[in-house]
């Protein structure tokens, strides 16, 4: 049966409704729904299965946006799965180019330090044969200096004050200094 007020089925034995708290009226019979409109039960029809019939399916080729919908997000997915493969591709790709790199690399960082190893020693050897070279020139200096030294002449030393036991030496100048008696006999007075 159903409640009076708001319209909700209730147990037909119970008085108040459990929804809205309304007293129910009692009931003639029937399951309650004429009581609801006031109407007295017809009678009562048997009740016969009635299976619906089962209509073919079609497409409506109207509304296409479910279908756009799930091939939308077919597409999407195999963007982001051609992505991913594409991504993967790539750094395999990168890979490979750095590997060869890299051999190449160390293959050039090898040959250099085999060249740099060959110029050290080239110079070590350059720098021996230049410290004998100077040596070398070293003592041809020296011998030039001795032979220089050898070639002066020897220096020999001019006394320039006569020797304290030797007699003065006779002056052949004229002695021109006047005396007291030379002034009167040349007649000066």
């Amino acid at each position: 049966m159903f409640c009076r007020f708001c319209g909700k089925q209730v147990d037909p034995s119970s008085r108040v409704c459990p929804y809205c708290g309304e007293t129910q009226e009692a009931r003639t019979g029937g399951n309650g729904f004429w009581d609801i409109l006031g109407k007295e039960p017809m009678q009562a029809v048997p009740q016969t299965v009635v299976k619906p019939i089962e209509t073919p399916t079609y497409e409506d080729t109207t509304r296409k946006e479910p279908k756009k919908k799930g091939v939308s997000s077919r597409l999407l997915l195999l963007a982001v799965i051609l992505g991913i493969v594409c991504t993967a591709i790539l750094g395999v790709v990168e890979l490979s180019t750095l590997g060869s790199l890299k051999k190449e690399i160390t293959a050039e960082l090898q040959e250099n330090g085999a060249a740099i190893q060959t110029l050290e020693k080239e110079a070590a050897a350059a720098a021996q044969e230049n410290e004998k070279a100077i040596r070398a020139l070293e003592k041809k200096i020296e011998a030039l200096e001795a032979d220089v030294e050898a070639m002066k002449p020897v220096e020999t030393t001019v006394a320039t004050e006569p020797p304290a036991t030797a007699e003065p030496a006779a002056t052949t100048e004229p002695d021109l200094t006047m005396t007291e008696g030379d002034s009167e006999a040349e007649g000066v007075g």
